[in-house]
């Protein structure tokens, strides 16, 4: 494990802290080596489940796609209900790798999840996994109900504002500035994706202008 804290080389330290989860699959340090930090005070379970998903991220970082979306798969199965959010961590990964079709695979496993996070996501992977389908157009659709705001960001008509408070809710402008913060390059890689979004507001779907809300880029007060 010390090897693997020790090693300057990046694939080489990956490899040895795989190893070390190998012989001891709870051992927090080897989970987060990738990050280069020992893991905060918290339950050990959290601990040890924080840190694995620091080694899905450091996996996907060197192209090892295939072995981060194995780990998020087996955190998947040791928590059904997912507290920690993996399946969140899988689609962005997936996404980064171009892979929409395995992305919608995931989030058609949770169809109750009504966050915007997840629905235009689903938008995005049902449209670049075949176009702009009955699938894709209905996928969107239920985007723009859930949370108006997205749009304004993904096109350009509108910035993020400077300040978030402590928690966001559902269909608010702080949880669509969120998303377009995390998930614009997902949106601009996929080739047509933002025109389609775009068809899809002008088409008559639910738009921030439609919510009652004015796209002049001003914070609400």
């Amino acid at each position: 494990m010390w090897e693997a804290w020790e090693c300057q080389d990046q694939r080489l330290r990956f490899d040895l802290a795989r190893r070390a989860l190998e012989v001891f699959p709870d051992c927090a340090e080897a989970g987060s080596v990738p990050a280069g930090r020992l893991p905060a005070e918290q339950p050990y379970a959290g601990v040890v489940a924080r840190a694995r998903i620091g080694l899905v991220w450091s996996l996907a970082g060197v192209g090892e796609v295939d072995e981060a979306v194995s780990v998020c798969e087996e955190l998947l199965s040791e928590d059904p209900d997912d507290e920690l959010g993996v399946r969140y961590v899988m689609t962005q990964v997936l996404l980064g790798a171009g892979r929409p079709a395995e992305v919608l695979e995931v989030v058609e496993r949770y169809p109750s999840d009504g966050s915007a996070a997840w629905l235009y996501t689903h938008a995005l992977a049902a449209y670049g996994s075949g176009g702009a389908t009955l699938r894709a157009r209905t996928a969107v659709d239920r985007a723009l109900a859930a949370n108006a705001y997205v749009p304004g960001f993904l096109l350009g008509e509108r910035e993020p504002p400077p300040r978030f408070p402590e928690f966001t809710s559902a269909g608010d402008l702080y949880e669509g500035a969120a998303y377009f913060l995390e998930y614009k390059r997902f949106w601009e890689e996929q080739p047509g994706a933002i025109d389609f979004l775009r068809a899809a507001v002008h088409s008559g779907g639910r738009s921030e202008s439609s919510a009652g809300e004015a796209c002049s880029g001003r914070d609400p007060a």
